[in-house]
């Protein structure tokens, strides 16, 4: 039975879509579950030309975009203020996409940020105070993720993309909720439900990463609550292929980094498959 009318799209984004950290691998805010351990798996850039030159090149070997990103500092801030003149250049030089990982920003920086006519910013979304103070090692509360999002809309930014990090407060699902519902009152183009992976050299190493249960409860919550596409990032413990299938089964139209059953599954189902090679936010 084909389902002409359901489509799924696979997001792939590997070369042509790296990312890259205008830190390198330092990371001054250590959050518990990461330590600055993903940024080892980026490119990384120490000043703006860099960050021109990588991109141009970038866009010679085939990448379609690049998802620019870094470590924090003390105050969960990304330090892209030096390289937004650079994020210009490259829209207007360039075809490719750029998707910003912002951190906590305020409306003058969000202004700034919008200037620079990058595609999409993604910002992740936290709304426990225990989380944000135990495993961010932030000062701040949940309010300085809701000014984020205000600031970033007030600046004129018509794609952000919030992602909500799931098993990040163990069991408890109260505050991935409240990230749902204040997702829900913003008119984003996009919400990104990933999955904790304990990560060896971390403090969080033996924490247990969410089940299948839990993460599917946080995108049927999602779909219900948010006007946007719901997505299942990259960002999750491999390897559960089923957890994409009942995903698929429960609304979810958009999965990264699936597994080959899945995308056998949804082609025998008759879904329409759509094979993307960027980040799954565009």
């Amino acid at each position: 039975m084909e389902r002409e009318d359901e489509e799924i799209f696979l997001y792939h984004p590997g070369k042509s879509f790296p990312a890259v950290s205008v830190t390198g691998e330092a990371c001054r805010l250590q959050c518990d579950h990461c330590r600055g351990h993903y940024l080892k798996g980026m490119k990384p850039v120490s000043n703006e030309q860099e960050l021109i030159e990588l991109a141009k090149a970038l866009e010679k070997e085939g990448a379609e975009g690049i998802l620019v990103s870094g470590g924090c500092d003390e105050n969960g801030k990304i330090p892209l203020g030096p390289f937004l003149p650079a994020l210009k250049r490259i829209k207007q030089e360039t075809k490719l996409r750029i998707n910003l990982h912002t951190g906590l920003v305020d409306h003058d920086e969000a202004s700034r940020i919008a200037s620079t006519g990058v595609d999409c910013v993604s910002f992740d979304l936290i709304m426990d105070p225990d989380v944000i103070h135990r495993r961010l090692h932030l000062s701040c509360g949940s309010e300085a993720q809701s000014k984020t999002m205000t600031s970033l809309f007030s600046a004129g930014m018509k794609q952000v993309v919030p992602h909500l990090l799931v098993g990040l407060a163990g069991d408890d699902h109260a505050a991935e909720i409240a990230a749902i519902e204040t997702a829900s009152k913003y008119p984003v183009a996009g919400f990104v439900v990933l999955g904790l992976m304990p990560t060896k050299g971390t403090p969080m190493e033996n924490s247990l990463p969410p089940s299948d249960d839990h993460l599917l409860e946080m995108l049927e919550r999602a779909i219900d609550a948010i006007d946007a596409p719901v997505m299942l990032g990259c960002m999750r413990p491999r390897g559960r292929w089923q957890l994409e299938i009942k995903a698929i089964e429960r609304g979810v139209r958009r999965i990264a980094m699936p597994s080959p059953r899945t995308e056998a599954w949804a082609i025998a189902q008759g879904y329409r498959v759509t094979k993307r090679s960027s980040c799954c936010v565009f």
